[in-house]
């Protein structure tokens, strides 16, 4: 089955946890653990490759590459942030393409000015959005430009991420997400991505706006799913464990290993190269290279 239809199916059932990754192995743990899908996080590629907060400075191209690695290896349904949809309606319709092409199953695009950045960083340079108009051609475009029905458009609005976040209400902001949530699914959105910090918050998205959502668990989000899921949510997206949790491995690790410069001291905390090799299915190339000789 293909994955967009998968995806689709899933959430028909129950919530759909999307795990962030930041290249093809670390989306190949996160398929092994079980969970159901995968989102190609803007923060944690540009972490990943370019060494650098996600300020937009990683093109669409590097974007659209580890989505395209990360889709050919996992089967479980690959969701990716597309930034702003790194320009206007016919960038946005190209990147849909492309992003299509490689394999996703859903695209995520935000409400942003370019050049985008993650909302957490609002504090780097002023931030902007585009109009509800101007965001929902870009959503229009998105859906004329897939192929395949069953790939899945995200929108999201980054009013919180824009340097009005501290000095109007809170009540005010979310107000305007709701109107642009709803807007945007009228455009034609499948879903929308909303942030909520508190269940009640959560609840209150749920019952203003009149789609499917998305949600998001982080550390100034720390929700449960089940909370999202009694609340009719669709997808929850999850952006940093990944990330957060191998930074502290490997520190750990080489943190011991520079005390005591010995092997062993390493040991606990790494996984055994057996099932490294078994990560990267060393065994099913080997029956390869023993069928045609190589």
């Amino acid at each position: 089955m293909k994955a967009s239809k998968l995806l689709r199916q899933m959430m028909r059932d129950r919530i759909v946890v999307a795990m962030g990754v930041y290249d093809v192995f670390s989306a190949i743990l996160v398929e092994r653990t079980g969970i159901d899908a995968v989102y190609v996080s803007g923060y944690l590629t540009s972490a990943s490759t370019l060494g650098l907060p996600d300020l937009g400075l990683m093109s669409s191209t590097e974007r659209i590459t580890v989505a395209r690695h990360v889709a050919r290896r996992v089967e479980v349904p690959v969701v990716v942030d597309a930034e702003e949809g790194y320009g206007g309606p016919l960038h946005v319709m190209d990147t849909v393409q492309q992003l299509e092409a490689a394999g996703a199953a859903g695209i995520q695009i935000d409400d942003e000015e370019m050049p985008t950045q993650c909302q957490m960083f609002v504090d780097v340079r002023p931030k902007k959005l585009v109009s509800i108009e101007d965001m929902c051609q870009k959503i229009r475009a998105a859906t004329d430009a897939r192929t395949d029905p069953n790939l899945l458009i995200i929108a999201r609005s980054d009013v919180f991420g824009t340097s009005a976040r501290a000095s109007v209400p809170k009540q005010e902001l979310m107000a305007e997400i709701i109107d642009r949530g709803n807007a945007y699914a009228g455009a034609g959105a499948d879903l929308i991505f909303v942030y909520a910090q508190t269940p009640q918050e959560a609840e209150i998205y749920a019952k203003a706006i009149s789609a499917p959502l998305c949600g998001l668990l982080g550390f100034a989000a720390p929700l449960s799913v089940s909370d999202l899921e009694q609340l009719g949510y669709k997808l929850v997206i999850c952006p940093l464990p990944v990330l957060a949790g191998a930074a502290r491995g490997i520190l750990a690790a080489l943190e011991a290993f520079r005390e005591q410069r010995e092997w062993n001291a390493m040991a606990e905390f790494l996984v055994p190269q057996e099932r490294l090799l078994e990560f990267l299915r060393l065994s099913e190339y080997a029956k390869l290279a023993k069928k045609y000789g190589a």
